[in-house]
Order: C-alpha cells, then sequence, then structure tokens
C-alpha cells in the first residue's frame, strides 16, 4: 500500500476516533455524576441514621423528673460512666422512648435524695482538679444521722443497678516499684486499665475516696513476663513480687503455678498463655483460669482477712474487671 493511502487511512481512523471522543466523554461524565449522586445519598443515609441511632450532644441540658422533683443537668454528666446504664438510657438513642411526664421531663424513679448526691459527685469528678482537696464519695454522712443509713444502702443499690459503681466509688492503679508510690491510672468513665511497661513493676489496686474493700479482679494475660497475679496482706513492697511478700498469694504465669506465702504449689503445670483471662474472688480464696475454677492445697494456707490486689511484671495486661464489697 502506498504511503499516502496509510497515511490517509490512519488520518481517518484518527478523525473517527476524534469525532466519538466527545461521546464517550458524556457518557463517563454521566456515570461519575450518577455515581456520586450514589454516595451523597448514602452520606445522608448514615447522617440520619446515626441521628437515629442517637449521638446526643455532651452540651446537651437534660431535665429530668427525679422522683417528683424537677431538676436539670447536661447529657455528659448523666453519660460520664461510660459503660453504665445510665450511660447508656441517655446517650440520646432512646431519647423518643424515655418514660417523660407530662411536660416532656424525663422521668427517673429513683427517690431524689438519691440521685442527687450521685449527679453533684459526678459533677465534683469533671471539675476536679490535682490542686484540690481529695475527692469523697458519698457515704454514710451523707444521708443523715447513723439510725438512717438504710439510705445509704439503698444508695449503693441504686448505683449498682445504674451499673456505675467504679464510676462513684473509683479504683485506683498504683505502682508501688518506686520508694514513693505513683497513681498510674483511676476508675470513671472507664472500669478497666490496660497497661504496658517496658520494665519490671509491681502495681497495686487501692480504693480511691470510700472504704469499700475490693473483693475481687480479672486480668487478660498479654505479651507479659515475669507475670504475678494475686494479693499481698498488708503493705506492698517496693521490688518485690507479689509472691515474694511473707503473706501472700500469687498466681505465677509463667510456671503456672500457685506461690502461697512463698511456697510454691503445682497448679496449672503449663506456663499461661496470651489471651487467658485469670479471675481471683473472695480476697484470693477462689481462682478462676478462662472461667473454670482451679484448686489446691495452697487455699488450706490462706486465710487473709483484707489484703491488697497486686500484680508483678514486665510487658502487657489489662485488668477487665473489679469488684468491689456492697
Amino acid at each position: 500500500m502506498p504511503f499516502h493511502e496509510r497515511d490517509e487511512e490512519q488520518e481517518a481512523a484518527l478523525s473517527e476516533a476524534l469525532s466519538i471522543l466527545p461521546n464517550l466523554l458524556t457518557k463517563r461524565r454521566k456515570i461519575l455524576d450518577e455515581r456520586e449522586e450514589e454516595l451523597k445519598k448514602a452520606f445522608e443515609k448514615l447522617e440520619r441514621e446515626k441521628q437515629s441511632i442517637g449521638c446526643g450532644n455532651d452540651s446537651d441540658v437534660i431535665h429530668l423528673n427525679v422522683g417528683g422533683t424537677l431538676m436539670a443537668t447536661a447529657r455528659s454528666t448523666l453519660t460520664y460512666v461510660e459503660s453504665s446504664m445510665l450511660a447508656a438510657r441517655f446517650s440520646g438513642r432512646w431519647d423518643e422512648s424515655i418514660a417523660k411526664d407530662k411536660n416532656g421531663n424525663f422521668f427517673i424513679d429513683q427517690p431524689v435524695e438519691l440521685f442527687q448526691p450521685l449527679i453533684d459527685y459526678i459533677r465534683n469528678r469533671q471539675s476536679h482538679t490535682p490542686l484540690a482537696m481529695p475527692l469523697q464519695s458519698p457515704g454514710w454522712s451523707e444521708f443523715g444521722p447513723i439510725s438512717q443509713n438504710r439510705k445509704y444502702v439503698d444508695f449503693k443499690r441504686m448505683v449498682e443497678y445504674f451499673g456505675a459503681t467504679l464510676g462513684i466509688f473509683p479504683v485506683e492503679l498504683r505502682d508501688f516499684t518506686a520508694a514513693e508510690s505513683e497513681c498510674l491510672a483511676v476508675t470513671g468513665p472507664s472500669s478497666f486499665f490496660k497497661v504496658a511497661f517496658d520494665e519490671w513493676k509491681i502495681c497495686g489496686l487501692v480504693p480511691l475516696g470510700h472504704d469499700r474493700k475490693i473483693t475481687g479482679f480479672e486480668v487478660k494475660i498479654g505479651e507479659a513476663v515475669n507475670l504475678q497475679i494475686g494479693w499481698n496482706e498488708d503493705s506492698i513492697y517496693t521490688n518485690t513480687a507479689v509472691g515474694g511478700h511473707d503473706c501472700s498469694i500469687a498466681l505465677d504465669v509463667a510456671r503456672g503455678g500457685m506461690l502461697c506465702n512463698i511456697d510454691y504449689f503445682e497448679a496449672i503445670g503449663d506456663p499461661i498463655r496470651k489471651g487467658t483471662v485469670v479471675k481471683c474472688r473472695n480476697f484470693g480464696k477462689e481462682w478462676f483460669i478462662d472461667g473454670e475454677k482451679i484448686t489446691g492445697a495452697w487455699s488450706n494456707h490462706w486465710d487473709a482477712a483484707s489484703p491488697v490486689p497486686a500484680i508483678s511484671g514486665k510487658g502487657e495486661w489489662t485488668i477487665t474487671a473489679i469488684e468491689i464489697e456492697p
């Protein structure tokens, strides 16, 4: 084929391609516009769903009728203890379905003399500063003469009902490794502690601002070395593992055994693996590994009245639950 004919064919093919290009671009633009519209509708739907499941603003003022008494507080106060039933109820998700009085105030079927101290304590926690006096949880004195102490019992029952115990009666995690112990974390909005230490530490769980004793706790084991979980009678010594105290009981995670008053007892027989959940209750008299109760001769040697929960080791672990006395 002569060169001039070949050039003519190529030029014709190019002209044809150029002629259909505008139509092709128009179709592509239409497809992109349609997809953009679909994404916009999907985003708007997502926003509507978020509003429908409720995500109220922390600054919302919530008007309450508490046992017949009107009061108001910020949504952030009612949702302070994040895992509580009170926080879930007033998250904003259930605003349309929560019981209300005839004037539209949210109704709480509790005596105001019990509910008000709960709200006041949370308000104080939210505005507390390091320079302020230590904050005390509501106690016997908050509820009148000792002859009326039934109210304090009812207050604790109400707090437990709302699932806010560790927010109103907090527990702190303290580092006892050095001579001067240091607060690492406090329960409040959250009821668990996740820690990671690059060096060996010994920590204890201590009530903060109240005298309710800790009766049990639960630990999920992470990447940890020389981990011991247990209880010490009286003081926690610096630079001494939990099971190295004269009066103590501890699970030695690496060996899978129990230490009681320094003596070693076989328990599991194998090292306890990462991801295992260890629970000890009744001041260290009952032990569970992944929900299965373990028993042994050590239980006959341990009878401390009010020991301190303690954990020693290096690495990562999470305290997933803490129990305090009624």
